[in-house]
């Protein structure tokens, strides 16, 4: 699996968000995507904080070669407690 790793600005405040999804997909064409998304339905503005590849134990690694982006060290974690963190950064 991808993932990209977007910080957008909700309510004045930093937050990360993570996006996870299939090896076919682009890592740029999601980040484009998600980020006309966002700006476009929330009104939030958003850039690509980190990307890279996510293995089946969550352990974030590796670099998107489309956005000339590494992966960050906290990305794991992120992603492994965003269910308590909520991307507050």
């Amino acid at each position: 699996m991808k993932y990209i790793m977007l910080r957008a600005i909700v309510g004045g405040k930093p937050l990360l968000l993570p996006i996870i999804f299939p090896n076919h997909l682009v890592h740029e064409d999601v980040a484009i995507h998600m980020k006309m998304n966002l700006l476009r339905n929330h009104s939030w503005p958003s850039t690509v904080n980190s990307a890279g590849f996510i293995n089946s134990l969550g352990v974030c690694s590796g670099k998107s070669e489309s956005l000339k982006c590494d992966s960050s060290p906290e990305d794991t974690n992120i992603i492994k407690t965003y269910d308590y963190t909520q991307g507050l950064c």
